[in-house]
């Protein structure tokens, strides 16, 4: 039954040129038939994904070439199982799908050690262990920043804790004071309409300087965490960075010593290893502090984001800008730039989904932000508020904005946030 729907589909996709979903149905085909283990009826279905999806579709692409080495495999067409998993394990590691990597190197050791080629396998195992071990240590770095973060949160919550303190025994004194007044003024209608008036006017102070007085500590909080971000990209980048280029630089000088060790398959591999580590340490220390918001406009630099999410995830995500953002300072663009990816990260962790909008929109001195997705949602009244709701709203408070979220098991989650750029300054910054 499914495959008479697979067919229907894949027919109306080759009728309208429907590439993608022409992929699609014919990896589904393909499955159906490895499940039932008629492997040879498989193959066709998997090599006509390849041929459509190949440098279009990568997602569609690597599936059915891991499910084609699977078949070849469990076919004992070792050789031919290698031709294809080879190159589609370089275009996981190319675009850095750590999940698919995993997969092609435990598929292709399984492949060689099946083949009797024992040294190709053991080095396939050994490149699991090490791309494990550089993804244990990036979620300990992880969990260090967290760590730090919170801490720098409550020490902050203590100095709002001893300022609203001081605000409370402030209106207590002032209390007192319009107390001993009124009493003194109270049968002067002219005096006791300028004490009302006073003392109006004074509660207005005191809310307006509470409120400036809180956002003021919110700005200290988000400014702190950024503090600490670039601290640790530094450290990632010039510490732990200098000390592999120089490794690297070391691997290199042994050429000129021994001509021979071109040839050694173990020098290559390490070479080829450290040059990968370097890579991600600039990819995490670039995530802790983007350069991108330095050297382009907020929309160049949120596209730019939004399409190494889109690659990195396999997600179909959707960026849509309207509006000038130049007037914005650069504080407020790296705000804004941080939440959306505070959200895409929240998204591409938790929602499990398949579809996600970005849309940032200018009107007059509105500024909006909306991300939504189709995942799993979930319950708002069952959620204590993680670190990451917790960080939006500080950066969203910090910036005297607000935000609604509505989410629902099954229903994907909705995010709008809304500030008022009404107060613009002389120079027309914000």
């Amino acid at each position: 039954s499914a495959r008479k729907c697979w067919l229907e589909g894949l027919d109306l996709a080759m009728k309208n040129n429907y590439l993608e979903i022409q992929a699609a149905a014919n990896t589904s085909l393909g499955n159906s038939y490895g499940r039932a283990k008629q492997y040879v009826k498989a193959i066709p279905y998997y090599k006509n994904t390849i041929v459509l999806a190949k440098n279009k579709y990568n997602y569609h692409y690597l599936s059915a070439s891991y499910s084609l080495g699977e078949v070849l495999y469990d076919l004992k067409q070792y050789h031919e199982a290698e031709i294809i998993l080879v190159p589609a394990l370089k275009m996981a590691q190319t675009l850095n799908i750590r999940t698919n990597i995993l997969d092609g190197y435990s598929t292709l050791a399984a492949t060689y050690r099946a083949a009797g080629k024992y040294e190709r396998a053991l080095d396939c195992l050994d490149s699991i262990i090490v791309l494990k071990d550089t993804l244990l240590n990036i979620e300990k770095a992880t969990a260090i920043n967290q760590m730090e973060i919170k801490y720098k949160t409550a020490e902050k919550d203590k100095q709002i804790a001893q300022n609203q303190l001081l605000i409370a025994q402030q209106e207590n004194k002032i209390s007192k004071k319009n107390t001993w007044i009124g009493s003194i003024a109270g049968g002067l209608l002219l005096l006791s309409l300028v004490f009302i008036y006073r003392q109006r006017f004074q509660t207005t102070q005191i809310r307006s300087l509470q409120q400036e007085n809180k956002i003021e500590v919110l700005k200290a909080i988000v400014r702190g965490s950024d503090e600490e971000r670039s601290r640790i990209a530094r450290e990632l980048h010039d510490g732990i960075g200098g000390i592999l280029s120089a490794s690297i630089m070391i691997f290199r000088s042994l050429k000129h010593e021994n001509k021979e060790i071109n040839k050694m398959p173990a020098y290559n591999e390490g070479m080829k290893m450290l040059q990968e580590m370097g890579d991600e340490m600039r990819k995490a220390a670039h995530n802790l502090m983007p350069e991108a918001i330095l050297k382009q406009n907020l929309t160049e630099a949120l596209n730019t984001y939004c399409n190494h999410v889109r690659e990195a995830a396999s997600l179909q995500l959707d960026f849509q800008s309207y509006g000038s953002f130049d007037n914005l300072s650069q504080e407020y663009k790296f705000n804004i730039y941080r939440i959306v990816q505070e959200l895409l990260k929240n998204i591409t962790q938790h929602a499990n989904a398949k579809h996600a909008l970005v849309q940032l929109m200018i009107n007059e001195h509105i500024l909006t932000v909306t991300v939504e997705d189709d995942g799993i949602g979930f319950n708002k009244d069952e959620i204590k508020g993680g670190l990451g709701l917790h960080n939006l709203q500080t950066r969203v408070s910090s910036l005297d904005g607000r935000y609604t979220l509505e989410s629902g098991k099954g229903k994907g989650t909705s995010v709008f946030i809304e500030f008022d750029l009404i107060h613009l300054t002389a120079n027309g910054t914000v």
